[in-house]
């Protein structure tokens, strides 16, 4: 697991990634976060809710549900 403090320019790309996926609010931030740190794909991310991660992700990133 690489685990990776989001910088700046994460959280720009986060903003991005919540605008383009037309998100339900605050609870889509830390996805959209996850999304952008997993950017560029390829990358795989494991998330419990993997349905609100493929909505940030698309199909650029493999979501793996644990």
């Amino acid at each position: 697991m690489n685990a990776v403090p989001p910088t700046e320019a994460v959280v720009q790309h986060a903003g991005r990634v919540l605008t383009a996926a037309g998100p339900r609010g605050h609870e889509c931030a830390l996805d959209a976060i996850a999304a952008a740190l997993a950017s560029p794909a390829p990358a795989t991310v494991l998330t419990p809710d993997r349905e609100d991660l493929l909505a940030q992700c698309g199909t650029r990133v493999r979501v793996v549900e644990i």
